[in-house]
């Protein structure tokens, strides 16, 4: 008792003292502004400081559900925490500058620089570094597997199919995603079509080989739409289905061992990893983009390979590939060509826009070598092209073992259907 009042006494004290140098220049209303800016709370009026609320709203109501409602508490809980501590003012916990503007940028010194991250960000920086790192995937799917029962997938084996289900609704997305009103390029549509697959590492990896700067807000969504299953389920379950269905109970088919639980994600770890080191992945991906047909031999004969053994496997491969080599020499490639302006070389006029056919003359490249199942579309093609006013005709034959530089013909000789010749020794005249 006798410490508060001398407490108090002092503090009275100090307040007399200071009162007339208070007078002189105190100013309420400067008071009441500077107490009024200096809050927190002031920045979510201020510019886009709104969307902080927002969000700390949504956090809250995430606790809310991951608490109250239990709705995958391990999951819900630490990203609503998280997204409230993001969007408290003034923590300085996550520096989305540091992450856009220096981490992301080339010409900044910081760039992919986690050394910065550390010295100067604050805790959520830190943690977020696991996310960018590709670490978190990797644990969450250690930790999933490690709870998952697999028993029923043992007893049944028939629905390992319903998984397919949900690659549906990833390629929906993708397609809806891709119209020109959302804005969204292939690789933003694929990171967010993955959401579908209700599988979070999985999206937070792909987003981060596609598109890493929508690398939040997708992780959010994906672990948030996992949480929400339970509210999100049952109205669609009761839509889909009549109550008599729903009260159907489904019983495990057999009884599953523990050491058949133990054995098969050994045995699956193990047959995976195999298959990937034999699998020429590298190969598929090089395909994919130099040539679409070969490609899809490859995935027939890997398949086969998967489904049906290896020797039927390639068998598969070497049927589809003789068939390929048929279908290119009876219609082999071909396009015709045009300039692009400050550009030297020839593009193909369907796949780029910007080409443009040169005045008067037509540009004609094969793709296989002539002969009589083909000869006659080479000859049509090109004299559907003439015009009246072509003065030029190019063909590149370079794919043609008779011919090896481009023919060039006037149109004299161009118009006529039985004049076509191949001149292999052929020399353009000199400037």
């Amino acid at each position: 008792m006798k410490n508060s009042v001398k407490f108090f006494g002092v503090l009275a004290l100090m307040l007399l003292m200071a009162a007339p140098a208070m007078a002189a220049d105190f100013n309420m209303s400067d008071a009441l502004a500077k107490f009024w800016n200096d809050m927190g709370i002031t920045s979510f009026f201020v510019g886009e400081g709104w969307k902080n609320a927002v969000m700390l709203g949504i956090g809250c109501f995430l606790l809310y559900l991951a608490i109250k409602k239990e709705y995958e508490p391990l999951l819900l809980l630490p990203i609503a925490f998280g997204m409230v501590l993001t969007n408290l003012p003034g923590a300085g916990m996550f520096h989305t500058e540091m992450w856009n503007n220096e981490f992301l940028n080339p010409d900044s010194p910081y760039y992919h620089s986690y050394r910065h991250i550390m010295a100067e960000g604050g805790l959520l920086d830190i943690l977020y570094i696991g996310v960018k790192a590709g670490v978190y995937p990797c644990l969450i799917f250690l930790g999933v597997g490690a709870m998952t029962d697999f028993g029923p997938l043992i007893a049944n084996p028939k629905s390992l199919l319903l998984g397919a289900a949900a690659q549906l609704g990833i390629f929906a997305t993708f397609l809806v995603t891709q119209i020109d009103i959302f804005g969204f390029n292939p690789q933003e549509a694929a990171s967010i079509g993955i959401i579908g697959g209700a599988d979070g590492p999985t999206a937070i990896f792909l987003t981060t080989k596609l598109a890493p700067h929508l690398l939040g807000p997708i992780a959010v969504a994906a672990y948030s739409y996992m949480a929400l299953v339970p509210v999100i389920q049952p109205p669609i379950m009761r839509a889909l289905t009549t109550k008599k269905e729903r009260m159907i109970r489904m019983k495990q088919l057999r009884t599953v061992s523990k050491k058949e639980k133990i054995v098969f994600p050994i045995v699956v770890a193990i047959v995976v990893c195999a298959l990937y080191g034999a699998c020429e992945f590298d190969l598929g991906r090089k395909l994919y983009k130099t040539s679409k047909n070969e490609f899809y031999i490859y995935l027939a004969a890997l398949f086969g390979v998967l489904i049906f053994g290896t020797v039927y496997g390639v068998v598969i491969g070497v049927i589809l590939s003789f068939l390929e080599v048929i279908i290119r020499a009876v219609a082999p490639p071909k396009s015709f060509l045009g300039i692009i302006p400050g550009k030297t070389d020839f593009y193909d006029l369907e796949r780029n826009r910007d080409a443009r056919t040169i005045e008067h003359v037509v540009i004609y490249r094969f793709g296989g070598n002539l002969f009589f199942a083909n000869i006659d579309d080479f000859e049509s093609d090109i004299e559907d092209a003439i015009q009246p006013d072509t003065t030029t005709v190019v063909a590149d034959t370079g794919a043609v073992r008779s011919s090896r530089r481009c023919l060039s013909a006037p149109p004299s000789a161009a118009s006529r259907p039985d004049s076509w010749a191949c001149l292999p020794e052929w020399e353009p005249p000199s400037a």
